[in-house]
């Protein structure tokens, strides 16, 4: 009989090491997948100001040759960036200039080297430069690298000259 006790409370405790060594299941996230909400939160519209320049025209920078073999005329890109006034996102994370898409080239053509105000979403480059192989920091390539997008719905002109470089 002891030896049965003592085989039975073995067992309850190697089932109870077992079970604790489990990893527990995470409850489910009543805010929703994290991945989306982070995705959600890229695709936040922003109000942002900035300097409308010709890719060929700053400094540091040229048309991405694989760019034009794809059909695209020129790069645009919003330099000395900053949040709009009165805009009510966190300006936390936000690159000092982007790459431009989503706006018509006529458009952007119009306003070169002007200050403008440009609503749209966000998104990241991949720090490669225009041969396609990651870039060395403080390289050539890396001043090439791709720049974060801007994808802009709208454009207003703010000044027909672009502020000093703060």
């Amino acid at each position: 009989m002891r030896t049965r006790v003592l085989t039975m409370a073995a067992l309850v405790m190697s089932g109870a090491l077992t079970l604790s060594a489990q990893t527990p299941q995470r409850p489910p996230d009543p805010q929703g997948d994290t991945t989306q909400r982070a995705d959600a939160a890229k695709a936040q519209v922003v109000t942002v100001t900035g300097c409308l320049k010709a890719e060929k025209d700053v400094p540091g920078r040229r048309p991405n040759a694989s760019d034009r073999a794809a059909g695209a005329t020129e790069g645009f890109i919003l330099t000395n960036v900053k949040m709009a006034p009165g805009a009510t996102t966190s300006a936390i994370g936000l690159a000092s200039t982007y790459g431009l898409e989503g706006i018509a080239d006529a458009e952007l053509q119009k306003h070169l080297n002007h200050q403008v105000q440009i609503v749209g979403t966000l998104a990241t480059g991949d720090a490669h430069g225009n041969r396609g192989a990651a870039a060395a920091p403080g390289s050539a390539a890396a001043a090439n690298a791709d720049l974060p997008q801007l994808h802009g719905t709208t454009l207003t002109m703010l000044a027909a000259t672009c502020p000093a470089a703060q």
